[in-house]
């Protein structure tokens, strides 16, 4: 079992630019998903607001 990481903005633009980019990995490497976790957060840019984000993890086993 292996895990990827995936970071988006947490607004509508940013969540669906990572869908996109979770089904295309998905796609792309043909890997058999078994578990996704998803948590909330916020990150700092250089020393500005914090900006909320979500994580997305997804285990997977590879074809």
């Amino acid at each position: 079992m292996k895990v990827r990481t995936f970071m988006s903005k947490s607004n509508l633009d940013g969540i669906g630019q990572c869908d996109e980019q979770i089904n295309s990995w998905i796609e792309r490497e043909e890997v058999e998903v078994l578990f996704v976790k998803q948590s909330c957060g916020f990150e700092r840019h250089h020393g500005q607001n914090d900006d909320p984000i979500v994580v997305t993890s997804v285990w997977y086993k590879e074809s």
